[in-house]
């Protein structure tokens, strides 16, 4: 059995921008030559994906259905790297020391243990994305603020904390 896709002869590959893609629902649409296309998690499961982030840009074969144009086959995803303003070696005056407890990427959410606070913090994919982030790792440091909302402490701002002065295992 071939695990990678084939392309046709006469295939066109086109790229893509991803619009938008809810986990929840499983399905999302990406924009190819100014026009809307609908994709579904099975396309991304195909691939070995389980979520789009907007703004990626994908390579794709498009078909038609009788709903309108569809993704067929997912070739290719190209993600921005995180921006350096998202990373940080010290906590700004607002923000806390966090360590990711656990954090299931196909479920969207996770907990963190933040320094001062006794009680493990709840974070959503959505705020991760919302802070120019793809993903976190469980046992990664981060810098966070946090707000009291509706249902307890919540996670304001995530930075991700590295250490420059990293030991390399000949120290």
């Amino acid at each position: 059995m071939n695990t990678h896709p084939i392309i046709a002869e006469g295939t066109k590959l086109t790229d893509g921008t991803v619009k938008w893609f809810s986990e929840r629902l499983g399905y999302g649409f990406i924009e190819v030559d100014g026009e809307e296309v609908f994709i579904h998690r099975t396309t991304l499961n195909q691939f070995g994906l389980n979520r789009l982030l907007i703004d990626d840009i994908v390579k794709v074969t498009v078909t038609d259905s009788p709903r309108g144009a569809i993704v067929d086959t997912l070739f290719g995803i190209e993600r921005a790297p995180v921006d350096s303003s998202r990373i940080a070696t010290a906590p700004a005056a607002n923000e806390h020391v966090a360590y990711v407890k656990f954090f299931n990427e196909t479920r969207g959410y996770g907990f963190v243990e933040v320094e001062g606070y006794d009680q493990d913090i709840f974070v959503h994919a959505r705020m991760i994305e919302e802070n120019g982030l793809s993903t976190i790792y469980t046992d990664q440091n981060l810098l966070v603020t946090i707000e009291d909302g509706e249902k307890g402490y919540q996670i304001k701002t995530i930075r991700l904390l590295i250490n420059d002065d990293a030991k390399t295992d000949e120290d």
